[in-house]
C-alpha cells in the first residue's frame, strides 16, 4: 500500500489527483491540505478520511479545526509532520514559499510529483543538484511527456526536446489589446486554474516551462525548443543524436501525467479516454510569433541567468496577473510591468534560499508599484 499526501488538494491537479487515487488500488491517501479553502477541504476530508490535514495560510488556518475532527497542522513548518506518513507526495501548489518544504521532503527519500512551476524556476541552481539520483517525476504534461519520452535512449544521447504550446486563445487573434479577464481565461484545451491560464494566454507559462526543463532534466538553454501545437496531443517531444524523435501523446487530460506520476514505472488503466487519430484528423505545428508574445521571449532571454533574474521575472509576472484579474491593469500591461521589473533589478548570484527570497520580496514590490 502506497501512502500518498497532496499538499494543494483544493486546485485544480488536486482535484484531478483525487479523481485519478479513487480509482486506483493500492494507494492510500494520508494527507490533504489546502491553502485557504477549508469549505472544500473539509468536504474531501469527509470522503478520503485522511490521517492529518493542512492549512498552508496561518491566517486562514487560525480557525480551521472547528471543521476537522483530526489533527489541523498550519503553516509550511507544522506540515512537515506530514512527510512521515507519504511514501508519494504531490505538490501542487503554487509560489515558492514551498522550498524548504520540497528540500525537506527529498531528504526524506520521498517520491515527488511536482507541479510547482515557480520553485523550480526560482531555485533552478540549487534543485539541480539536490533532485538527482531521487523519485522527481514531473506532473506538467509537457515534463511528463519528456519524462516518458527520454527513457526511449540513453542521457547522453539527448539533442534537444521540443516543449509543445496550444498557442492559447489569441494565438490567431492580431490586436491583442481590449483583452479581457473572462477572454484571457478561455482557454481552448486545457481546464486550468486561474493563474496558469493567464500564463498560457501571454504564452509566458511556456516560457516558465523551458525554465523548470533545463532544471529538472539539467538541459542546456540551446537544446530547448518551442514549437506550437495548437491541438495539444503531442505533449512533448525528445530528439536524439540519431535523428530520431520520440513524443508522447495523449488527449489534452492531466489524469494522465498524474496517474503516471502515482504507478511509476508501472502503467495501469486510465479513466481518460483513447486518443482517437482519425477524429483529431491533423497535427500542427508553428513557430512562436514573438512580437506578439514578448513574454515568452523574455523568458526564453533570461534561459543563461544562473542568479536571481528568473525569480524575480517569474514574481513579477504573479503580481502582474494578479493585478490583471482584477481589473487593476490592461493585458499587454503584463508585459510592461515584468519586463520592467526585470530591467530594474541587480541580479544576484544565489549562493543559498535567502538569496531568492529576498529578491523575490523586492520584485514583488517593484511591480506593485507599477500596477499602481
Amino acid at each position: 500500500m502506497k501512502r500518498v499526501g497532496i499538499l494543494g488538494s483544493t486546485g485544480s491537479i488536486g482535484r484531478n489527483a483525487l479523481d485519478v487515487l479513487e480509482k486506483l488500488e493500492n494507494f492510500k491517501i494520508t494527507f490533504l491540505s489546502c491553502n485557504t479553502d477549508i469549505k472544500k477541504l473539509a468536504s474531501q476530508v469527509d470522503k478520503f478520511k485522511p490521517e492529518l490535514v493542512g492549512v498552508i495560510d496561518p491566517i486562514a488556518g487560525k480557525n480551521a479545526g472547528k471543521f476537522f475532527d483530526i489533527p489541523v497542522l498550519i503553516g509550511f513548518e507544522e506540515i512537515e509532520e506530514a512527510l512521515d506518513l507519504v511514501d508519494i507526495l504531490l505538490i501542487s501548489t503554487t509560489g515558492t514559499g514551498v522550498i524548504n518544504f520540497l528540500l525537506k521532503a527529498l531528504d526524506k527519500n520521498i517520491r515527488i510529483a511536482m507541479a510547482n512551476k515557480e520553485t523550480l524556476v526560482a531555485f533552478s541552481p540549487i534543485l539541480r543538484d539536490r533532485i538527482k539520483g531521487k523519485e522527481f517525476i514531473p506532473v506538467d504534461s509537457e515534463h511528463s511527456a519528456i519524462f516518458q519520452s527520454i527513457h526511449a535512449g540513453r542521457r547522453e544521447d539527448i539533442k534537444r526536446i521540443i516543449l509543445t504550446a496550444s498557442g492559447g486563445p489569441f494565438r490567431n487573434r492580431e490586436d491583442l489589446s481590449g483583452i479581457t479577464p473572462e477572454e484571457a481565461l478561455r482557454h481552448p484545451n486545457w481546464n486550468m486554474g486561474k493563474k496558469i491560464t493567464v500564463d498560457s494566454a501571454t504564452l509566458f507559462n511556456k516560457g516558465l516551462e523551458a525554465h523548470e526543463a533545463k532544471a529538472i532534466f539539467n538541459l542546456s538553454p540551446d537544446m530547448i525548443e518551442i514549437v506550437i501545437h495548437p491541438q495539444s496531443i503531442i505533449h512533448s517531444l525528445v530528439e536524439f543524436m540519431d535523428g530520431s524523435i520520440i513524443a508522447q501523446m495523449s488527449l489534452p487530460d492531466m489524469r494522465i501525467p498524474i496517474q503516471y506520476a502515482f504507478t511509476y514505472p508501472e502503467r495501469i488503466t486510465s479513466p481518460v479516454e483513447s486518443l482517437n487519430l482519425i477524429d483529431v484528423g491533423s497535427l500542427t505545428f508553428e513557430s512562436p510569433d514573438f512580437e506578439r508574445f514578448p513574454l515568452l521571449k523574455l523568458a526564453l532571454d533570461l534561459l543563461n541567468e544562473e542568479n536571481t533574474l528568473p525569480a524575480v521575472m517569474s514574481r513579477a509576472d504573479e503580481i502582474a496577473v494578479d493585478a490583471f484579474l482584477n481589473g487593476k491593469i490592461g493585458f499587454s500591461d503584463i508585459y510592461r510591468i515584468v519586463s520592467k521589473t526585470v530591467e530594474a533589478h541587480k541580479p544576484v548570484k544565489i549562493e543559498g534560499i535567502e538569496d531568492v527570497l529576498q529578491a523575490e520580496a523586492w520584485a514583488a514590490e517593484y511591480a506593485r508599484r507599477l500596477t499602481k
